[in-house]
């Protein structure tokens, strides 16, 4: 898995970043997927790394010289289409209350590092994230007597996520990725009655992932 640490010596946070490959992703992966929460022209100046399986991901070129004092994580952004949320039945709210929990499992899985800030400053790293589309999982049966669907009359769902990093409010773009997961045909099914149940998976796993990306000295 890709894996970004901010290791601590005294009280000063400094971003090193190690790229591997990772194996999860879920809803389909395009060559030609371009990030829509960042300008083509933050981008120029960061660096694509192809050697990641993530659908896109920028690097500054001087990441390691950046030091922080802590982390900021900013509110999830709602960037669905909403063409696309009424194509699908939902109402804006309950995307809207979708993205509140979202933003609450990454600052539950980020508690641990004791990086978290409540206020962002000069040498805190902002972390903005978006959800950019989210897939419905739906099944199909041929009978009401059916417990549960057959695996094969599944459509799973998921979601595609945009994470940029920045050097304070307002500052230079340190690193920016999009990425899409959610579950294969066959894996469990978390709540059978939520269509949303894949993309609430989607985010826990994104947050799980994200808390990996740093690590602190006892």
């Amino acid at each position: 898995m890709f894996n970004t640490n901010i290791q601590v010596t005294g009280p000063v946070l400094r971003v090193i970043s190690t790229i591997a490959v990772v194996g999860t992703l879920a809803m389909a992966a395009t060559a030609s997927a371009h990030m829509r929460t960042i300008s083509r022209g933050e981008l120029a100046d960061l660096d694509r790394q192809e050697t990641t399986s993530f659908q896109e991901y920028y690097e500054h070129p001087d990441l390691g010289s950046f030091e922080f004092t802590g982390i900021y994580l900013e509110h999830v952004s709602n960037q669905v289409r909403s063409a696309d949320i009424y194509d699908m039945d939902l109402r804006p709210e309950r995307v809207d209350r979708l993205m509140e929990d979202f933003h609450a499992l990454l600052r539950n899985e980020l508690e641990a590092s004791g990086l978290l800030r409540d206020e962002p400053g000069p040498r805190t790293l902002v972390i903005s994230n978006a959800v950019i589309e989210i897939g419905e999982y739906h099944e199909f049966s041929t009978g009401t007597h059916l417990a549960r669907t057959a695996s094969a009359n599944r459509v799973r769902g998921g979601a595609i996520i945009e994470m940029v990093w920045r050097a304070g409010p307002g500052g230079d773009v340190l690193l920016a990725l999009r990425d899409s997961r959610g579950p294969s045909l066959y894996e469990e099914v978390s709540d059978h009655d939520d269509t949303l149940t894949d993309a609430r998976h989607a985010f826990q796993a994104f947050a799980v992932q994200l808390a990996g990306f740093f690590s602190s000295a006892d």
